[in-house]
């Protein structure tokens, strides 16, 4: 059997109402010189059936529920290809997406290239429009060379792969990191990770308003602990951010409680305050720049509506920070003492 040139690599768990359109589409590709591993982290609906309705090269399966990182290493483990593509469930990717990535790799220098999502999305409810908008701006704000993996659509060769030793498996699914850990651990290695802003793909995930809060809380909340654990200087942070979270969205963060804590105050005092308006007006400069981006895609009540969702997510994402720090902190008290 001839080597194929990609392993796609796609854990699984309850995806049956995204598999027959992620499934499909790596069926429709372009490039057809690739193998693709299915990993089943015990699922508990049709998922394993609908895989194998599509005929994978390889369907693994877990006796119990791991994590997407855990299922990732384990393929990895058994990949055949030159290089391993790493995607998701309930991402649909272009007809030629695997083509962009192989004229990538014909060239001997590329060794770990990432895409981003599509604007276009089936949800049309806020919440989903709003995340899927959110992440695809900070991605195009991003610089074309990055120190993250983004493990949606990432792809590296396997020396790479190898080097870089895999997804740390100490990163829980509901808090995420493993892929941002690895691309740090690539980087201070002096391995190229390049975002090509043309590779799209379609996310497919929906997000009640709930849902949204509740992730990113809980991706904050991981986040945090994660760049306390890299040792990285504070002042890096706002000369390059964090993954794709820059500077913008910390200070937000931090004006958002601000300006609740006045809002509160003011209520009763019933007196008018400076600071609290020049707080309101540096917030809103700030976020400029995302709102204009969204006003030149969708409807001017919709943009109202994502300023709303924008500063409920930054207070949720400052109460995850504060946690994460929290803990970090508690863990590092812990492990002192041990000593």
């Amino acid at each position: 059997m001839t080597t194929p040139f990609f392993s796609i690599i796609l854990p699984v768990y309850n995806g049956e109402k995204y598999l027959h359109q992620s499934l499909g589409a790596l069926k429709k590709q372009t490039c057809s010189d690739f193998e693709l591993l299915i990993i089943d982290d015990a699922s508990d609906d049709a998922s394993s059936a609908i895989c194998k309705q599509y005929k994978p090269d390889q369907l693994l399966k877990n006796s119990k529920r791991r994590d997407h990182l855990y299922c990732r290493n384990k393929a990895a483990k058994v990949a055949k290809g030159k290089v391993f593509v790493f995607t998701d469930a309930d991402v649909v990717f272009a007809p030629d997406t695997l083509e962009k990535l192989f004229n990538h790799f014909q060239n001997e220098n590329a060794e770990c290239v990432l895409g981003l999502y599509s604007l276009d999305h089936p949800n049309t409810n806020c919440s989903s429009l709003y995340k899927n908008t959110w992440i695809r701006y900070t991605y195009l704000s991003s610089s074309t060379q990055v120190d993250w993996f983004f493990s949606a659509i990432g792809a590296m060769r396997k020396d790479i792969w190898l080097l870089g030793g895999g997804f740390g498996e100490d990163f829980v699914r509901t808090t995420g990191g493993g892929d941002i850990a690895l691309g740090k651990k690539l980087f201070n290695k002096s391995i190229t990770i390049e975002l090509d802003k043309s590779l799209e793909v379609v996310h497919l995930k929906r997000y009640s308003l709930l849902d949204l809060l509740r992730n990113d809380f809980n991706r904050s909340s991981g986040y945090s602990q994660l760049g306390l654990r890299s040792g990285e200087p504070w002042y890096l942070f706002f000369q390059h951010g964090f993954a794709n979270i820059g500077w913008p969205f910390v200070v937000s963060t931090l004006l958002s409680w601000l300006l609740v804590m006045l809002a509160v105050r003011l209520l009763f005092l019933f007196q008018f305050s400076l600071p609290f308006c020049g707080l309101f007006l540096l917030y809103w400069v700030i976020n400029v720049p995302f709102l204009f981006y969204c006003s030149k895609h969708y409807s001017l009540l919709t943009v109202i509506q994502f300023a709303g969702i924008l500063f409920l997510d930054h207070l949720f994402s400052g109460l995850g920070v504060a946690k994460g720090v929290t803990s970090q902190l508690f863990n590092t008290i812990v492990r002192k003492q041990k000593k």
